[in-house]
C-alpha cells in the first residue's frame, strides 16, 4: 500500500514538472521563438523596390510627426496596398488594406542622414505570426533583427490600434 502511494505520488511528481516545463517552454517560444522564415521572406519581398512607391507623406526623408520610435524616416508602399489609398494618399474610412500589402518605412540618423533600420508591415491575415492581421517586423541595414516576426507586434500594437488608426497603420492618417 506504501509502495502504491509512493508510486502515485512520484507519477504525479513527474507529470505535474512535465506540465510546468512544457507550459513555460511554449510561453517562452510565444515571446520571442527567434528568427522565423517569414523573416526572410519578407526582406527578400522588399529587395525589388520597383513594385513600391514612396507615399504623399512621406516622398522624401522627413521628421517623424508621431510618437515613432524613429525619428527620421521615408515610408513606401507596395501596389497591392497604393491601389486602395485615394488621391489625398489617405486609406478611406471604413477600407482595410487587402492581403498582399507591404509598407516599408525606412529609418535614416538625419534628415540627410544615413539608412539605418527597416521598419515592416504585410498585411497577411491566414498567417499564424500576424497581429491585428500584419506581420510586424524590423531590420537593421547590418542585418541585426532587432524585431523578428515571431514576435508577433508585441512591441508595435499598442501605438497601432489607437482609436485613429486605420487598420493598424500610423501613416495614413497621421498627416
Amino acid at each position: 500500500m506504501k509502495t502504491n502511494k509512493l508510486n502515485f505520488l512520484s507519477g504525479l511528481t513527474f507529470f505535474l514538472f512535465a506540465t510546468v516545463i512544457t507550459i513555460n517552454s511554449c510561453n517562452r517560444e510565444e515571446l520571442n521563438p527567434g528568427p522565423v522564415p517569414e523573416d526572410t521572406q519578407l526582406m527578400q519581398a522588399i529587395a525589388d523596390t520597383s513594385d513600391y512607391q514612396y507615399t504623399v507623406f512621406h516622398p522624401t526623408i522627413v521628421q517623424s510627426v508621431s510618437n515613432s520610435p524613429r525619428e527620421f524616416e521615408r515610408v513606401r508602399i507596395n501596389t497591392i496596398g497604393n491601389g486602395v489609398l485615394d488621391n489625398n494618399g489617405r486609406l478611406p474610412k471604413g477600407t482595410i488594406f487587402p492581403n498582399g500589402t507591404i509598407i516599408v518605412k525606412e529609418a535614416f540618423d538625419g534628415l540627410n542622414g544615413n539608412l539605418i533600420q527597416y521598419a515592416i508591415m504585410k498585411k497577411e491575415t491566414s498567417n499564424k505570426y500576424a497581429r491585428n492581421g500584419w506581420l510586424w517586423y524590423e531590420v537593421n541595414v547590418d542585418g541585426t533583427k532587432p524585431y523578428s516576426i515571431g514576435m508577433k507586434g508585441q512591441k508595435c500594437i499598442n501605438c497601432h490600434t489607437k482609436p485613429a488608426n486605420t487598420d493598424a497603420t500610423r501613416t495614413f492618417d497621421l498627416r
